[in-house]
């Protein structure tokens, strides 16, 4: 697991020295917090798995560089809030989202290619899709 992260910190430091954007050891450890991380995460959660290195502004806005260059997957819960997921480029997925305590399952199938198919024949372009399916876990769904 160790060496799937250090790969997952590695790739998106070179998307970002790639984009001409500076590799700062902020966005270096925001990075291997994501990596580490057993879950997505919201800029809340990085916040506090940071242990103060990072204020809400700073994470806030490294989240939505990382999002502009593809580093990271979002993730929109019901409540609008967002996750944030470390991620290569091409690893398109979506997730399965307890209501109630968040858990979240990757998907490894897409039925949006379909989907956009039938966007572009009715002369949709510039297509792209987000599916993200909500419901309660077994944990959840005891209590």
């Amino acid at each position: 697991m160790k060496a799937q992260s250090d790969n997952l910190v590695e790739a998106a430091l070179e998307t970002l020295k790639a984009s001409t954007l500076r590799v700062t050891e902020p966005r270096r450890a925001l990075l291997r917090l994501l990596a580490e991380a057993e879950k997505p995460l919201s800029c809340e959660e990085i916040r506090a798995r940071s242990e103060g290195e990072f204020d809400l502004v700073t994470v806030y806005r490294n989240m939505e560089v990382f999002r502009e260059q593809n580093i990271v997957q979002t993730i929109l819960l019901e409540s609008g809030k967002q996750l944030f997921e470390l991620t290569v480029e091409g690893d398109h997925h979506h997730h399965i989202i307890c209501r109630s305590c968040h858990r979240t399952l990757r998907l490894e199938l897409c039925f949006g290619g379909e989907l956009e198919r039938y966007a572009s024949s009715r002369g949709f372009k510039q297509l792209e899709h987000k599916i993200e399916v909500f419901g309660l876990c077994e944990t959840c769904s005891e209590d």
